[in-house]
């Protein structure tokens, strides 16, 4: 669940962004990165694989000087990760720095078009093809705001991106495209931040009469933020008048992002937890799946002779759903069964069964006590949870995480939405290392 910080003001940039970054660190990710607007008109970048903790020790051994910083925390979706991967992105001729959450759908027709262009890439990003085309407008002559919209849309999918031109004046641009997340404005007379939740905020909105409150982009919405102001507009590039609410430290650190209630934000949240699902699961291009956090090669997938999914409640619900995804993906037999029964059986467990189990809280009672049976009598047990470190992650022998982020409302939206999808993905994996799918089926899956 990518993470994105901008601020430009009148303060070292560095340190507001690592602290937005450092908030926004129960999004997950596995690597971030740091591009500052120094006075001599240059962007500096540093990147790292890892924690914030690792990029912030990395900036304060070799600070970067500038008021206007762009920050992100990734996980991957197209390449691994790595510091090549990081965001943020710049382009050939190195004069802009972007930060992205979503995934171009048509990446691929960019990058070969950019490319036949005579353009060098340096990482395996879908991002890098934004940065690529803004600077194909810049050197045809146009505006970095008419080359940030124009590039905008041409991408096919959800969008939440940031950009700044080391060129032009100091200003951060920022456009929400579809559902990918949000993209939160926040400005106080002297300085102004672009984040992609508030908890990063807190620098901009600490105190509530100094701040003109913050906004939330709709879809195909634009803000130009600079250190006196912001302008919002249309994907047209007309003005739009955007009303500011005000908030307090307590709406920051639990925040229902301009729903009415949490059930709403959560289902439209959505579109964005099917995205963090599969991200760095899916390799587009060549019609693969890689799953390595289950530690499963193909001898070992090939010697599973069923798999049983087990749940509660909506994980229940999943499992259900799962076993005809397992049944007509693999062509493995499948079961799914309530924990709470499960856990009373007198069940001998198969060493030849894969168990999979299903928790987005990791916790509950009935689906810990089945899946200690099942590690008391040495069965193979993966689980796909939602909360790092819970008793479901420690039992399991291995994890696929759902990366939803927080889910507050009692009834289950997001965290059931990406049950499903890893559960898709680890299917059509079992099918494409049984042989029963092909590259070209997984692709069209």
């Amino acid at each position: 669940m990518c993470g994105i910080v901008g601020y430009i003001g009148n303060k070292q940039a560095w340190p507001i962004v690592i602290d937005g970054l450092r908030r926004l660190e129960y999004r997950g990710y596995d690597s971030s990165g740091i591009a500052v607007l120094d006075p001599a008109g240059d962007l500096k970048f540093r990147k790292s694989t890892g924690k914030v903790s690792d990029l912030s020790a990395s900036v304060a051994e070799s600070p970067v000087d500038g008021m206007l910083g762009l920050g992100h925390t990734r996980w991957a979706t197209h390449g691994k990760p790595s510091e090549n991967n990081a965001h943020p992105h710049t382009g050939h001729g190195g004069r802009v720095a972007v930060v992205h959450n979503g995934i171009v759908e048509n990446f691929i027709e960019l990058k070969r078009e950019l490319l036949d262009k005579g353009h060098v890439f340096s990482s395996e990003t879908d991002t890098e093809v934004i940065a690529h085309l803004i600077e194909l407008g810049l050197d045809s002559g146009k505006s970095f705001e008419e080359s940030f919209r124009e590039t905008a849309l041409r991408l096919v999918g959800s969008q939440a991106i940031a950009a700044s031109d080391s060129y032009e004046d100091e200003k951060i641009y920022a456009m929400k495209l579809g559902n990918a997340g949000g993209i939160v404005v926040s400005h106080n007379g002297e300085e102004g931040m672009v984040c992609s939740d508030l908890p990063a905020m807190l620098p901009i909105i600490r105190n509530p009469s100094a701040s003109g409150g913050v906004v939330f982009l709709e879809s195909s919405e634009m803000a130009i933020v600079s250190s006196t102001d912001v302008v919002y507009k249309d994907k047209n590039g007309k003005a739009i008048k955007k009303k500011g609410r005000r908030v307090t430290q307590e709406d920051v650190l639990v925040d229902k992002g301009g729903y009415r209630h949490f059930m709403l934000k959560e289902i439209m949240e959505q579109p964005q937890s099917v995205s963090n699902a599969i991200s760095e699961r899916i390799d587009f291009e060549n019609g693969r799946i890689t799953l390595s956090e289950i530690n499963l090669d193909a001898g070992e997938v090939q010697s599973i002779n069923k798999v049983m999914l087990i749940g509660c409640g909506t994980s229940l619900h999943a499992a259900q759903i799962g076993r005809h995804l397992v049944e007509s993906l693999s062509d493995l037999p499948a079961e799914s069964e309530s924990a709470s029964e499960f856990r009373y059986r007198k069940y001998k467990v198969d060493p030849d069964t894969l168990y999979v189990s299903i928790a987005q809280s990791g916790e509950t009672a009935d689906t810990v006590a089945a899946m200690q049976e099942i590690r008391n009598q040495g069965g193979r047990l993966i689980t796909i949870c939602n909360v790092e470190g819970s008793q479901s992650t420690r039992l399991a022998d291995a994890t696929m995480y759902m990366r939803c982020g927080v889910e507050i409302g009692v009834a289950s939206t997001k965290t059931f939405i990406s049950s499903l999808t890893i559960l898709s993905i680890l299917s059509a994996y079992l099918g494409q290392e049984r042989g029963s799918l092909t590259s070209k089926d997984i692709r069209e899956f």
